[in-house]
This record gives C-alpha cells, structure tokens and sequence, in this order.
C-alpha cells in the first residue's frame, strides 16, 4: 500500500464525524408539488465516493482496503485493516450499521470473507469479533447479520479450548447475540464442533462461561429441530441435565428451564408443566441480569419468554396473578433505583448499557400490559410515570411509548383520569417529533421507530375526550411537515441512501403512521383535510402506501385500507405505483426440482467395480440360499462382509453429504449476502427512477415554462423594434442640433480669437505705461519743486492709471468668462459628439 494511503488512516479519528447536509427549505404551502432535490469504485485502496466529512468513510475504506488485502496478501494493507477495524469497533454512530443501506451490505459481505477465507488465528479474527459486537448494538443490524449474513460459522472456527478465558467470553457474548432467534434448517456441517464444545465448556468450573455457554446452546436448539438431532446425536443429553440441574443460580436454572421446555416441544408435548418455574425463574433471572447491565441475557430471557407464551395461550393466567403483582412491583423498585444513580453511570460511560436494559424490561412490561391482566392495572399509574421519564432516549422511546399507547387503548371511558400526565406531558411528544433544524433532522432505524411511535400515540390520545381539544391546539402543521421533509423536502435525500433512511421498514412504517395521524385530525378539523388530500397527491406518498401494502405488518396494513374509504383516496395512483414496486420483486417461488434422484445419485460416491462384482455375487449366492431355504449354509462371515460392505458405502455417501452440506451452507451464505447486496441496490436504483421520472415531470414543466418566456420575449422583441425606429428620428433631429451646435462653436471660437488679440494689445500698453512709471520715478527726486507744481497733474495721470487698470481687470475676468464658456461648450460638442456615435451604433445593429 502506498504511503499517502497509510498516513490517510492517521486523520481519522474514533468517534464519527457528523455528517452536515446543505441547508434546504421545505415548501410549507402544500398546494404546490415539493420538489426533490450515486458510488463509482476506482480500481485504488481510497476508492470512496465522499471524503472524510463523510460518516460512512471508515467503512468505504475497510471495504476497499479488505478487497484489496484479499487479493495482495500484504503486511501494510494488514495493517491497515486492523486499524479501521479498531476504529469501528468503537465508534458511537451505530446508525452507520442500519442494513438498508449499500455501503453497509458491502461492508458485511466484505468482513465475512475476510473471516472466512483467514485462519481461525489470524491477526484479524477478534479485531473482527469486537466489530461485530459493536454491530449488534444496533438491532436491526443485529438481526440482518443472524438472518442473512449469518456469520455463526466463522465465529464456531474461532472456539476452542485454546484461546483465553477473556476471550471465550467475548466470543461468547457475541455468539449469544446472533443466535437469539437464529433459524437452523438442516444440520450445518459446523454445529458438531460448536455444540460439542459447548456442551463441554458447561461441564466446566467457570461460572460465567457455563452461563454463556449453556445460553448459545438454547439459542440454537429453540425451534430448531437440525440443532437438537445434532446436539443428540453428539452430545450425552442426560449427562448435560443432570449437569445442568445441579448447578445453582438464576441464570443457569433459566437456561436450564427453556432447555426443559424445548426438550417437550421435541417431544409434541406443552412445556405446560414448566410453565410456572419459567415464569418465576424469568423474574429472577431478569433482575439479575438486569443489575448486571447483561442486555445480551435480558433480550434472551426477554424474547424466549414471550414466545412461550404466545404459543401457550390457553395457559392459566389466574394462578400466576400473585407471582407477577410481586414481582413486577419488584421490577419497578429496581428500575427506581437503577434511575437513582444514572448519573453516576452516565459518568462511567455506562449509559448505552443501561438503555438496552431498560428497553427490554419496558419490552417484557408491554406484553404484561398486552395481555391486559387485572392484577397490573393498579400499576398504570407507575408505568406511565416511568414511562414519560424515557420518551426522549432513542433507544428505550419505543418501548416506552408502546406501553403509553397500550394503556390508553385499554383503559375504559370511565377511567381516563389515569391519562392526565399524557395531556400534561404533550409538549414533549411535540417537541420529539419539531427535531431541531431541517438540515439535522435523523433518519436512523431508532429515530425512525420512535417518532413512529410517537405519531401512533397521538393518534390513540386523539380518541380521548379530554386529551382531543388539546391536541389540535397545540399540533402545529409545520411539525407534521417536518416529520415528512426527508421523503417530501426540496433535496429529498431518496437518492443518498448512504446517508438517510426514507425506504426501510421503520421509515414505511413511520410515513404511513404519520399519514394515518393526519387522518384522524382530518376527521375533528377541518383545517387538516386540505393538508391530509395535498399529502395524498404526492408521488412519494403513493410509494410510501404501495410498500406498506406490499410488506407492512398488519397494523399497518390495516391503516392504509383503512384510508381507501376516503373518496379522494388516490387508488389508481396507489396500484401503479405498487406494479412499479412488484416489478423489482420475483413473487413466483422456483420451480421444484424433478430429478432429486439423479443429484442423490450423483452426490453419493458408489464403490469399485471390483467391490461392486463381489457384493453382487454374495447377494446373489444369498438370494439363491433364501430361495432354496438352506438357511444352514449362510456362513456369518458372508454376513459380516455384507454388513461391512453396507457401512463402507453409508460412510462413503455420510462424507459426501456432509461435503454437499457444506458447500450448500456456503453458497446458501453467499446467495443471501448477494440477495442482500442486490436488496439495497434495487432500492437505489428504484429511488434513482423515481428521481428520474420526477426530473422529467419538472423538466416538462420547465419546457413550458421556458416556452411562455420566449413568447413573452418575441413579443418584447417587437416592441424594442417599434422602439429603434422612435429613436432613429429622434437621432436625424438631434444630428440637426448637432450641426447648429458646431456653427455656434465656430462662432465661440471666433470670438475668442478677438478677446486674445484685445489681450495682447491691453499687454502691450501695460508695459508702456509702466516703463513712463519708472522715468517719472526717476525725475522724482530732480523734479521735486516741478512735482510740487504738477501735483494737479500727477493726480489727474493716477485718476487716469486706475480707471485704465480697472478696465484692464475687466477684460481680463471677461477673458476668463470667454475661456470657461469656450471649455464648457468644447464638452458639451464632446459629449454630443459620443451620443451620435452611440446612437448611430445602436441603429445599425438593430437594422
């Protein structure tokens, strides 16, 4: 690798940068159509399309410098790999890892090849285990790496006996989190060795690794039937109850408790006899794991508990009403006091843990409150205070507004009291969804949730009597506009699907909420019904509905036909654009297999001729035995070799299977990791298409628009020309004038000529009488007595002297006042002169 790569890994830095968009402005009036506003990869390491103010510019750069080390086997670019990977295994932005995004797909395919195609040892393997358990702090992500990524295989190669205590636990801790809820379709060929080992290290002293250990093992085993015929088949399932039995504390007797329950699944009976020492042991296991801040064992508990009992809905639930009035009065003491002192855990970077924790406990909570059993309901009143108190956390909002919404649903009209904190708390939900300014407005998967959340809560409030006027007082339209300006706004972000999230699930789910809400205020206000049909014209929301008809939950589902009773219900519109949606996605399955027979056939080795000559003979010399009933001549070595022959052949096709299964695995893996891939670029591309398709329709306005100008221009054209020819006659009139001027200037000039002679004579006798000064100045003093007589005299000549230099001063001023008016009429000449030539100019361009 080059040097100017290396030292680009030395800029970046741990925590991610936060990536600025550039201001825009959402068209509030809705009467008007908003308007809306992809990655090249060089053949370098750096091939990235956006530079480091990016947030996802560590992870183009892994990918690209994963590929390369892939294909140049380098020190540098190892090293290079391991230092983006420390870099991701830290960073606070997990809304980096949402798995809708392309960039995220590649960067998924890109650290499991780089897993799978390394030993178990190599310098990158737990590098790559800390990445992935950051990952998984992001749920979504969570669940796409468990589903389709399916990084389990790389993990089962890391363990082993030989790696540190330290590092079993990290391992696993991470595989407990991408086996909760794993699907295991046949027997992997890599579940042997990992369920062995498991159920070794639970055989072990540590108390800690016989939990986590005993936890993966259910994890795979619940609902998989593979998992459990391999764990059988590998492993003593006695030895490992009784092992499991006799170890004591809360969380190895849960495990030990769903290990009971999915061995009587196994067996086609209820875990009905169970059912009450998971609910206790539930309990207590929660609390533990709960001051423990183990959200990875909480969402265990959490999920495997209320799948049980969605599945054993006949349960009694009157025999355990004492069992869950004590020990959720207990969950909240502890919540209490957990809250005491978040603080303090804020402090001691502990905050992220405690809102995963918190998250699942108002999960388990919710279902409680679900079920509507009478022993909660006293406690109403708590969960809407501890609720309120975890609104603003992104994290834990959903949860918590989920049992804000299921209370208000269940509660009776009579009983709506218990809702006034909703009234009073109100300005907070509308302060949630009015997030900042519109350039920073998020649209990360959590984000995404809770103001979805949000918007289905008001919804709820709005069939409250006292809760309605309230609500359409303070809920502003410009709020709901925000909540739409990442789908709507003037630079829709549909194409930077890199840095926004306007196509996943939670985003669908959240448009369509926030829709639905609109509706509901359409119906008590009047002044929401031409914002509701504005909303219904636009080619986004069409989108939006089709996707949530296509692939939205129930719920959802149930809202938008719940809209098409409107008579303005785009519906034509709607079916368009969800043809357009379906014609991205293959809806037939393929077709079945017709020659399974000839691919077992195949697949099974079949043995030498020379063996298959002699085991034809012997079954025929066996056949021709039975047939004559001369049993007596059946040797048992005959038999043996038979029986041998047949083990020969069944552990010949047992390799080849195992080889076929693990090759299927593999291409199984890779299949999913390119469909996840060409997921998120069929998103793109789609996005691009509508982009394209709205540029068009702008573009066609533009044409007219552009049409309209150029009429009006033609039109303005015509008028300039009647113009031009006022201002040629205006031109010979003032070329007239011109001439008249030229004549009075010959004139000036004329009389300047004049004045200048008149000077030079003025000059001249100046000079005269001042040399008769200076003679009479000298005969002064000889002629003092004929001064004296000649006084009358030299007074008249002075008399004489002022009156001549008085006019002499005279005409010098009226030289000067010539001068100024000679200047004053040579500019103005000047200046006529340069509007003739201008206006000439103009005349003959315009003819």
């Amino acid at each position: 690798m080059s040097s100017s790569n290396l030292s680009d890994l030395e800029s970046v830095s741990v925590s991610e940068p936060r990536y600025k968009g550039r201001s825009t402005k959402i068209n509030n009036n809705l009467d008007g159509r908003p308007r809306m506003s992809t990655t090249s990869r060089n053949s370098s390491i750096l091939s990235t399309n956006s530079g480091p103010e990016s947030k996802y510019y560590k992870m183009k750069k892994l990918v690209a410098v994963i590929k390369e080390y892939l294909q140049n086997n380098t020190e540098d670019v190892a090293s290079v790999v391991n230092r983006y990977l420390q870099a991701l295994s830290v960073t606070i932005d997990l809304s980096i890892f949402d798995p809708h995004t392309n960039i995220a797909s590649e960067f998924f395919v890109s650290l499991y090849e780089l897993m799978s195609r390394n030993e178990a040892r190599s310098p990158f393997a737990w590098n790559c285990v800390d990445v992935l358990s950051n990952v998984c702090r992001n749920s979504a992500a969570r669940l796409a790496l468990i589903h389709t990524y399916q990084f389990l295989p790389s993990l089962a190669r890391i363990l082993g006996d030989q790696i540190t205590k330290e590092k079993k636990l990290r391992l696993l801790k991470l595989m407990q989190d991408l086996t909760c809820g794993i699907k295991i379709s046949w027997q992997i060929p890599h579940l042997p060795h990992l369920m062995t080992t498991l159920a070794k290290w639970v055989d072990s002293q540590e108390e800690e690794i016989v939990s986590l250990s005993l936890g993966v093992l259910v994890n795979l085993c619940y609902k998989n039937l593979p998992a459990i015929y391999t764990l059988t088949s590998n492993v003593d399932m006695k030895k490992l109850l009784r092992t499991c039995i006799t170890i004591k504390g809360p969380v190895v007797e849960a495990h030990a408790c769903k290990l009971l329950i999915i061995c009587d699944y196994m067996n086609e009976t209820g875990p009905l006899t169970n059912l009450k020492k998971l609910v206790t042991i539930t309990f207590i296991s929660m609390k533990k794991a709960f001051e423990d801040r183990d959200h990875i064992l909480l969402r265990q508990l959490v999920e495997f508990y209320i799948d049980v009992k969605k599945q054993n809905k006949s349960g009694d639930e009157g025999d355990l009403s004492d069992i869950y009035e004590n020990e959720v009065a207990d969950l909240l003491k502890l919540h209490d006091r957990t809250v005491a002192v978040t603080d303090q855990d804020r402090a001691q970077g502990d905050t992220y843990n405690l809102s995963e924790c918190v998250a699942l406990i108002f999960q388990f909570l919710h279902y409680l409150i679900q079920m509507n059993l009478e022993c909660l309901k006293p406690f109403y009143s708590k969960f809407i205070q501890i609720s309120l108190q975890w609104v603003q956390s992104d994290v834990v909002s959903h949860q918590s507004i989920a049992i804000l919404k299921t209370i208000a649903i269940n509660t009776s009209a009579g009983k709506t009291d218990i809702l006034k904190p909703l009234g009073v708390s109100l300005p907070v939900f509308l302060l949630a969804l009015d997030y900042g300014t519109q350039e920073d407005i998020p649209t990360h998967t959590e984000h995404n949730r809770k103001i979805g959340a949000l918007l289905q809560l008001l919804r709820v409030m709005m069939r409250v009597d006292h809760l309605k006027p309230k609500i359409l007082m303070e809920l502003k339209e410009e709020t709901i506009l925000k909540v739409f300006y990442p789908l709507l706004g003037d630079d829709s972000p549909r194409l930077r699907a890199n840095d926004h999230n306007t196509c996943s699930e939670e985003a669908i789910n959240l448009y369509t909420h926030a829709l639905a809400l609109v509706d509901e205020l359409a119906k008590h206000d009047v002044s929401w019904v031409t914002i509701r049909e504005n909303f219904l014209q636009q080619r986004q929301i069409h989108y939006v509905l089709s996707q949530a008809l296509y692939g939205g939950s129930k719920e959802v589902k149930s809202l938008v036909l719940e809209m098409t009773s409107l008579s303005t219900f785009p519906r034509d519109n709607v079916a368009t654009a969800m043809s357009s949606v379906q014609s991205f996605v293959s809806l037939s399955s393929p077709p079945p297999t017709k020659n399974h027979h000839i691919i077992n056939e195949i697949s099974t080795p079949v043995l030498s001729i020379a063996q298959v000559e002699k085991l034809d003979g012997l079954i025929n010399k066996l056949k021709d035995v039975i047939t004559n009933r001369n049993f007596v001549d059946i040797s048992t070595s005959d038999v043996m070799e038979l029986y041998e022959y047949k083990l020969a052949s069944m552990g010949h096709a047992e390799r080849a299977a195992m080889a076929s299964v693990e090759a299927a695995s593999e291409r199984c893996s890779h299949l999913q990791h390119r469909t996840a891939q060409l997921t998120a670029e069929m998103n793109r591309l789609h996005q691009l298409l509508f982009h394209t398709q709205q540029r068009h329709e702008e573009v066609s306005k533009m044409k007219q628009q552009l049409e309209d100008v150029l009429q009006l221009r033609t039109n303005s054209f015509e008028a300039e020309k009647g113009r031009c020819k006022a201002v040629q006659s205006r031109l010979a009139h003032e070329e007239k004038r011109a001439l008249k001027l030229e004549e009075e200037l010959n004139e000036v000039k004329e009389s300047k000529d004049q004045l200048e002679e008149q000077q030079a004579k003025l000059k001249h006798l100046v000079s005269k009488l001042e040399e008769n000064c200076s003679r009479l100045e000298k005969n002064l003093v000889k002629k003092e007595d004929a001064l004296k007589k000649s006084l009358s005299q030299i007074e008249e000549m002075k008399l004489q002297i002022m009156s001549l230099e008085q006019e002499l001063k005279k005409k010098q001023d009226m030289l000067e006042r010539k001068n100024e008016d000679l200047q004053e009429a040579l500019e103005d000449l000047k200046m006529r002169k340069q509007i003739i030539e201008t206006i000439t100019k103009v005349a003959q361009q315009h003819s």
